[in-house]
């Protein structure tokens, strides 16, 4: 009986990729729901005296995270619980997607609950994550010139700044950061999404006056070029608080 049930079980919620793959495919876990988890804000602020107003000393955002209920099943008990140990397994870091809208989690697992369903054979499983809610990568191109360019985010995100010179270069200056030693056609890459500087696959931080990567602001932003003769790219997730 287990296994024809389990033969004519369809998808009822919605498409589900963890760590790109299709959860429904790979361990029978049928998206329920999901739901934001709360963020939390930390202020350091106090009264101004004699004036109608606050002095605000810091500002940290925390953006919360999901929480995502599934059903996962299984030809027989054994199966599905089979299936609810390894979706579990595969969620403890990973970025998640539905087909409810384009956005994406990059999440850290906190917490999971299962309960038997009282239908064989079905879990309901709760999945909590920390995570950070962004959209597909956006890349900007300035082609030698100054420019400006908006970031649909509700906060700032790491950025990458690629310069790819048109004849080599002693040096250039984007956004206050200087980029010595400069060969025709390479890009140079300033990576702020993981914390490196390269160009043909070699560490180039010393030839820069790097101290901070580069990020992005919510809404308008500024680009500013010392030079013509390079094209530079500025790629980044728009990223949201909730």
């Amino acid at each position: 009986m287990g296994d024809e049930f389990y033969q004519v079980d369809q998808m009822l919620g919605s498409i589900c990729n963890i760590n790109e793959k299709n959860v429904y495919n790979l361990f029978n876990a049928d998206l329920k729901s999901i739901e934001p988890v709360a963020g939390k804000i930390t202020t350091d602020f106090s009264k101004a005296i004699g004036a109608s107003g606050l002095h605000v000393n810091s500002y940290n955002i925390d953006t919360g995270g999901i929480k995502l209920t599934f059903y996962v099943g299984g030809a027989y008990k054994e199966d599905c619980y089979i299936n609810t140990s390894n979706l579990i397994a595969e969620c403890r870091t990973c970025s998640i997607k539905t087909g409810e809208d384009n956005f994406e989690y990059i999440a850290v697992l906190t917490s999971f609950d299962v309960k038997e369903t009282g239908i064989e054979y079905y879990n309901e499983v709760v999945l909590t994550f920390s995570a950070i809610k962004r959209l597909p990568m956006e890349t900007k191109i300035f082609d030698g010139c100054n420019g400006v360019f908006k970031n649909r985010g509700s906060i700032e995100s790491g950025a990458r700044i690629t310069i790819t010179p048109k004849s080599d270069m002693e040096s250039i200056t984007v956004n206050g950061i200087t980029i010595n030693n400069l060969s025709a056609n390479l890009p140079f890459i300033i990576d702020g999404l993981v914390g490196e500087i390269m160009c043909s696959g070699v560490n180039r931080f010393l030839d820069t006056d790097l101290v901070d990567f580069p990020k992005v602001q919510s809404g308008e932003n500024i680009i500013e070029v010392s030079s013509t003769n390079a094209k530079v790219e500025i790629s980044f997730y728009p990223t949201f608080i909730v």
